[in-house]
This record gives C-alpha cells, structure tokens and sequence, in this order.
C-alpha cells in the first residue's frame, strides 16, 4: 500500500467524513462532471523525508462545500480523523499523522475550499 492509499482508506473509512462528503473522495483533481459539494480531493505535496527507519511525507486534503459551515465541519472531521493516528491500515504502517492548522477559507468558483495539511510518519518498508 502507498502512503495515497493509506490516506483515501482513511478518509473512506471515517464516518464522520463519509457522512458529509459520502464518496465524492478523490485523489488528485475532482473530476470536471462531479459537480456534487460537499467532496475532498487530496493531493501529495512533499516528497518522502527519511529518518532512519521511517519516511515522513505531505498531503494536503482540500475540504470542500457550497457554504462555509461544511466546509469547517468537513475540515474538522479530517483534522479528528489523522490527528495523531498510530496503527496499521493494510501493509501500511503508521508511526504517527499530525496537521498542521489552517484558518483559510477560501471562495473558489461558487464554493468553499479549506486545507488541511497532514503529515503521516510511517515505517520504510524494503
């Protein structure tokens, strides 16, 4: 398992997200015929920084809704979500996830966009 496929098992996983977004998870874009809000899209945005044992990398989940409340409330299932998640999802093991806090609301095209900057530590597998 990718550390992408530990973060979208994650997400889809979570009850308190799905109940929001449902399945409108996506890695990468949203697609353009997927009009439907709320959704997430995650995207990888640093390369795996090694520790010895261990590699630690960044994703941004973007939370987005038609209103800002779901926005927050989206954004905060996702922090509740990772917040400090040690364990093993499949192959994948996880030494520790963190975020990094985000006050950003951001307009985009009729709809409300707010990052959520995760950082997962896992363990190298060879």
């Amino acid at each position: 398992m990718t550390s992408s496929q530990f973060i979208g098992q994650k997400l889809n996983a979570s009850t308190d997200v799905t109940d929001i977004a449902g399945t409108r998870i996506y890695f990468g874009v949203i697609p353009e015929e997927q009009e439907t809000l709320p959704a997430i899209n995650y995207l990888y945005i640093s390369a795996p920084n090694l520790w010895g044992q261990t590699e630690r990398e960044r994703f941004q989940i973007s939370c987005r809704a038609e209103n800002p409340e779901t926005a927050k409330e989206l954004a905060f299932q996702v922090r509740r979500t990772f917040n400090n998640f040690q364990g093993t999802v499949g192959t994948f093991d996880v030494q520790n996830c963190w975020y990094e806090e985000q006050q950003m609301i951001i307009e985009d095209n009729e709809a409300y966009h707010i990052p959520v900057d995760i950082f997962v530590l896992y363990y190298r597998t060879t």
